[in-house]
């Protein structure tokens, strides 16, 4: 009855273990054995379990190590991108700052600045070229400059045109019927964005000498000159004229 009770105390394990110790004795364990036997057992579950634990711990330590290297390379890509959204911005406002002192340098005496500028045109006066010069500086300068950037970045994706590209108008600036823009209106900027086959979406930004401004729109790609229609977009038109009133986008 007595060696009944013990081994009613053992796990399945134990008393298969008791079992097969039988079978190859022909005798039952004394105590000592089975303490010792189940002992080292215990001992190499242990050890099982420390192992499985360290292999985890290793694991989750590569896990986390192999995250934060990610996380650090994004953070880094989004710093460099922004550094050079950033500095890509500057460098066209420099650009534009450039070229609008060679164009008065270059000018002087009987030789003026074209508004629309097409050509310089030898009949204008030095006068009307300074007066010119002081409409730019009054209605228009570098900060709206900017605005008017971040604005069109923004109506351009609205639009689904997410690629304007700012340009110099050089060429000569033709309304639809063949007539030149007024003399009284000064062109400040202009975007274009090319898409399909050759086709293009331009607009340029003209103030007239009271400071009121228009949008002019143009499809011409011919490379001479710009055929031009005053635009219908009324969000574009309202923005521009904010933005010549001061509002910051």
């Amino acid at each position: 009855m007595k060696g009944e009770t013990w081994m009613k105390k053992l796990s399945p394990k134990e008393l298969a273990w008791v079992r097969k110790f039988e079978e190859i004795n022909h005798r039952k364990p004394t105590t000592r054995e089975r303490r010792a036997a189940f002992a080292q057992r215990k001992k190499a579950l242990r050890k099982k379990r420390a192992g499985l634990s360290n292999t985890s711990k290793v694991l989750i330590t590569v896990l986390i190590f192999t995250l934060l290297v990610g996380l650090t390379i994004l953070v880094l890509q989004l710093r460099d991108d922004k550094k050079e959204l950033a500095q890509s911005r500057k460098e066209a406002q420099l650009t534009k700052k450039d070229g609008s002192s060679s164009k008065s340098g270059a000018s002087s005496g009987s030789t003026s600045s074209s508004i629309s500028r097409k050509d310089s045109e030898n009949s204008s006066s030095s006068s009307s070229e300074v007066y010119s010069q002081e409409r730019k500086s009054k209605y228009w300068n570098s900060d709206k400059a900017a605005s008017l950037a971040d604005f069109i970045d923004y109506w351009g994706q609205k639009m689904n045109q997410p690629d304007y590209k700012e340009i110099s108008v050089d060429l000569p600036v033709y309304w639809k019927d063949g007539s030149e823009l007024s003399r009284d209106e000064t062109i400040v900027d202009g975007y274009e964005y090319w898409y399909g086959d050759n086709k293009v979406h331009r607009y340029i930004f003209v103030i007239d000498s009271t400071g009121k401004g228009k949008v002019l729109y143009s499809q011409d790609n011919s490379g001479s000159k710009y055929t031009v229609t005053e635009t219908d977009n009324i969000a574009l038109k309202n923005g521009f004229d904010k933005i010549i009133k001061g509002a910051k986008f």
